[in-house]
């Protein structure tokens, strides 16, 4: 059934008279009169499983239709099977080895309509020149499916599929790779991926089916189309195929044929009416690639209409996001790389169309008898190279954004009938049989660097000390307009100083040159940076200049200067052993002194290691700064493999001496004391083994150690030895005072009524000071008070000397050691104040008894002090003489004194001693009160007295009781 696409009727009639046009439209601008045909399904199928060839043949054979036939194990086929029935075979995985003899066939009695091979492997099969692994007989238009299938013929002949009506599907994955011919048959539909290879030398002639490779093939002019009923031969009379190609959108045809044997026959696709591509076609062969004779004769009559196609021409369409890349390849052909009667090829905003042909004749090649040949190109750039560029390299000329072209009635004498949109592409610019390739690709690839390697003025550049260079790609179009596309798998060719460095571009399209040794290159020499890509276009070139940025190379000199004598820092190469540069001579080079004058002056007045620095510079201005050494040592030493300086120094004594002698080493090193290094010396190297008591020995002498003394330490590296004088300053130690209850460590009390306790305090003093000195000293400074109320008093020499809680032997010098002065005190027990004078005035005789206080001008008052630890006083008072008139008689007093204490209670005093008071809780200070209202000392008067003045004597007793 034909059908035609919806187009608008305008451009249907502009195509039939031949005449270009471009119209904005849906679809493609061209009228495709044939529809896909539509896959064949394998519904229901009843499942045989089979494991021996009998087996297999047999189900093969079988009348029974819609059968499916899986193989259990690998099988070889020995001779001819004839399917009946539909059916499909399951290879399930495994091989079918065919060897020369064994094939299948459909013969013109089988009933079978449908037929699919899946999924296994077949080798083999027979050799002659029209038979193959699968036959069909010519009278049966059947469907044949093929899908993940591979194939490889004998290497001495043989086909896979020869079914002249068929109408053939590949869907999956299908690779063939035949001596002859990959598939023969009426109509072709590709839904997968299809690989197809060709390798037997022969000649498969016009009519494509002879001798030699070629992948798709349809028996040639009338064959096939034309029945019997269309005026075609008798034996063509229940054939209908049409011999026409097509390939679905995401799928892949990839031919290749090898056959040199007929150029001109030795095809990709032979003899179509139709090629249909809405997916991708990649074909490629040593001859012609396309070649029909389907529209051989077109003179109107049905059978003269060969081709059976609505216009009677053979058409090739290239539809919109195809890939189209046909290329004959050999240089010796001359049929071009389309070889056709009338045929018509549109091509419509493909994704990729590349046409080549490297032979010698006409680009493409149409017989003059038919002059309906034409090319149709529609919404593409156009790119072209020359005949000699093979294709090779960028485009001669690029003509971008063409909306058509044409190029009408072209045949094996010329193509100048060109037509465009676009004014310049014309006759005399546009000449096919000139070029070796035509394609709407004119991208150009083009080389970035990285910008490392770019300078602020937008210069390329490549220091000469750089161990890579690398970059980005990109691809363009005519007008710098960059597309964004890595340049992937490409060439990248870098020329520097007469050597050639290769890299290939990564998948995103970078490219890198790695362990690059540029060290010789001069600043100044040009490189230059080219990319072939894939498709052998060449990115313009980049240049750069390489820049010194090596710095020369140089070791140092060991200088040695007498101490005050600046004349070997005078001169800088006194401090270079070596110096050289890959790209400067040392006579161009410059060398100087990174320090000053003054600074080298103060170097050399001052012994010890010292670093300088000199520049080395070369020609470009790298410089390499050489930290030497210099030694300055004192005037007339001659040092040779080692040296040390120091410093002398005081220490602590005690520091010293309870220092351990690794301890002691330390002290010798330390900036805080000695400052002291060593270097061992080996021609201009110099090594600081100060830390390395094996390479500079620090001898520490044994010796009984004391204080105001200075002594030497030998310090020696290899030969030379340095003597470090040390002297040991008398140390301080801790003295601490303390004054305590004799016998005890218990401190005695500086203020006895706040209970406030002497201080402990620690004073540091200086080993061998005289002691008493020290504490006298102390005490003019009112630093320490020696003696305090309600103790025995104590001197200066009294103390005693303790260490580590032990007493020691008494010395009159500051020890070696922290101490302590201990001072003992005894407690008192005493009246601090005695009530001397107790006075009751005047007291009136009464008749009755009377209680009389002391007198405003009498004592008042008593205070007690106890510092005795654990004791207690008793207060006694006694009147032994008792109370007696001072003149007159002497009469005795009729009364009594008494006694009120705070609780209430009234003692007596009398001849006898009376306790009054005792201590209460352990008070150092008592203070009793003998005058108050109601407390305190009282005169009882009885009745009975006479007048006159009394007085007696009281007698206080103070008692200590444990």
């Amino acid at each position: 059934m034909k059908k035609t696409w919806v187009i608008v009727f305008s451009l249907i009639l502009f195509w039939s008279l031949s005449y270009p046009s471009f119209v904005e439209a849906v679809g493609e601008p061209y009228t495709i009169d044939q529809a896909p045909l539509d896959v064949p399904t394998f519904d229901d199928y009843t499942v045989t499983k089979v494991s021996s060839l009998s087996e297999l043949s047999t189900a093969l054979n079988s009348s029974t239709s819609k059968v499916s036939i899986e193989l259990q194990n690998d099988m070889t086929i020995t001779s001819r099977i004839i399917i009946n029935g539909d059916k499909e075979l399951n290879l399930n995985g495994h091989t079918l080895n065919a060897g020369t003899n064994g094939y299948l066939l459909i013969d013109r009695t089988s009933t079978t309509n449908q037929f699919k091979l899946f999924n296994g492997k077949i080798i083999g099969g027979p050799t002659t020149q029209n038979s193959a692994f699968l036959n069909v007989s010519y009278q049966k238009n059947i469907n044949v499916v093929f899908e993940d299938i591979t194939y490889k013929s004998n290497d001495t002949g043989g086909n896979f599929f020869v079914g002249l009506a068929t109408n053939v599907f590949s869907l999956g994955t299908v690779t063939v790779e035949t001596y002859a011919q990959n598939i023969r048959a009426g109509n072709m539909t590709f839904l997968g991926d299809f690989t197809g290879n060709s390798f037997g030398y022969g000649n498969p002639n016009d009519y494509g089916r002879g001798t030699g490779g070629v992948n798709l093939t349809f028996d040639g002019y009338n064959n096939s189309y034309i029945n019997e009923t269309n005026g075609g031969p008798a034996s063509m009379s229940q054939s209908v195929g049409d011999r026409r190609i097509y390939i679905g959108k995401k799928s892949h045809v990839v031919l290749n044929n090898t056959n040199n044997g007929n150029l001109a026959f030795a095809n990709n696709i032979g003899n179509f009416s139709i090629i249909n591509v809405d997916g991708s076609l990649e074909a490629t062969s040593v001859g012609t690639s396309l070649r029909t004779t389907a529209s051989s004769v077109n003179i109107g009559t049905p059978y003269n209409n060969q081709a059976g196609t609505f216009n009677g021409q053979a058409n090739i369409y290239v539809n919109q996001g195809a890939t189209f890349k046909i290329a004959s390849t050999s240089e010796s052909g001359g049929a071009g790389t389309l070889y056709t009667y009338n045929t018509n090829l549109y091509v419509y905003k493909p994704d990729v169309l590349d046409m080549r042909y490297f032979g010698t004749g006409n680009f493409f090649y149409s017989y003059r008898n038919s002059p309906q040949s034409n090319l149709y190109l529609y919404d593409q750039s156009i790119g072209v190279w020359l005949k000699n560029d093979k294709g090779i390299g960028n485009p001669t000329r690029i003509w971008q954004n063409v909306d058509w072209m044409s190029l009408l009635k072209f045949d094996y004498h010329g193509a100048t009938n060109v037509s465009s949109s676009d004014p310049t592409l014309t006759p005399d610019t546009f000449k096919i049989n000139d070029y070796s390739r035509i394609s709407n690709n004119v991208e150009l690839p083009m080389l970035v660097l990285d910008p490392t390697f770019i300078n602020e003025s937008d210069q390329s550049f490549l220091n000469n000390g750089a161990t890579t260079f690398s970059g980005t790609t990109d691809y363009y179009l005519p007008g710098n307009v960059k597309l964004n596309k890595a340049a992937s798998n490409a060439t990248v060719t870098m020329k520097l100083n007469g050597k050639i460095y290769t890299t290939q571009t990564t998948d995103d399209g970078t490219w890198r040159f790695a362990d690059l040794d540029l060290s010789t290159v001069k600043g100044g020499t040009i490189g230059t940076v080219d990319l072939v890509d894939t498709d052998k276009r060449l990115a313009t070139q980049i240049k750069f200049t390489v820049k010194d940025t090596i710095p020369p190379k140089a070791t140092p000199k060991l200088i040695k200067a007498d101490l005050g004598n600046t004349t070997k820092l005078n001169n800088p190469l006194d401090g270079i052993s070596t110096y050289s540069d890959e790209t400067t001579t040392n006579d161009k080079m410059t060398v100087e002194f990174v320090n000053s004058d003054a600074e080298r002056t103060k170097m050399v007045n001052e012994l010890g290691v010292h670093d300088i620095g000199i520049n080395v510079i070369d020609e470009a201005g790298n410089k390499t700064l050489v930290s030497t050494k210099v030694i300055v040592h004192p005037k007339g030493e001659n040092i040779t493999d080692g040296y040390v300086f120091g410093k002398d120094y005081n220490i602590d004594y005690l520091t010293w001496v309870n220092a351990s002698d690794s301890q002691k080493r330390e002290f010798v090193l330390s900036k805080d004391y000695g400052n002291t290094k060593g270097y061992a010396i080996s021609g201009n190297s110099i090594t600081d083994v100060s830390a390395d008591p094996s390479n500079m020995l620090i001898t520490i002498p044994s010796n009984n150690w004391e204080p105001n003394k200075t002594y030497d330490i030998p310090v020696k590296v290899n030969s030379y030895t340095k003597i470090i004088k040390v002297t040991l300053v008398p140390s301080t130690v801790k003295m601490t005072i303390k004054q305590v209850y004799k016998g005890t460590d218990t401190p005695i009390y500086s203020d006895l009524e706040t209970k406030s306790l002497v201080k402990n305090d620690a004073y540091e003093e200086t080993i061998g000071d005289n002691i008493e000195e020290v504490l006298n000293k102390l005490i003019s400074d009112k630093k320490i008070v020696l003696n305090y109320e309600g103790y025995n008093p104590v001197i200066v020499s009294d103390y005693k000397i303790y260490q580590h809680d032990k007493e020691m032997t008494k010395s009159d010098t500051v020890p070696n050691d922290d101490f302590s002065i201990i001072y003992e005190y005894e407690g008192q027990l005493k009246f601090k104040d005695i009530a001397e004078k107790l006075d009751f005035g005047s007291v009136t005789i009464s008749a009755e008894d009377t209680e009389t206080p002391l007198s405003d001008s009498s004592d008042k008052s008593l205070s007690i002090i106890n510092t005795i630890q654990e004791s207690t006083w008793k207060l006694k008072a006694s009147l032994p003489s008792g109370i007696t008139q001072v003149n007159g008689k002497k009469s005795p007093f009729i009364g009594n004194v008494i006694y009120k204490d705070i609780l209430g209670d009234t003692l007596r005093i009398g001849q006898s001693a009376t306790i009054i008071e005792t201590q209460k809780d352990n008070q150092l200070f008592s203070h009793i009160q003998l005058r108050n209202k109601d407390t305190g000392i009282f005169l009882k008067q009885e009745p009975g007295n006479l007048k006159g003045s009394y007085s007696g004597e009281l007698l206080w007793t103070l008692e200590d009781s444990p």
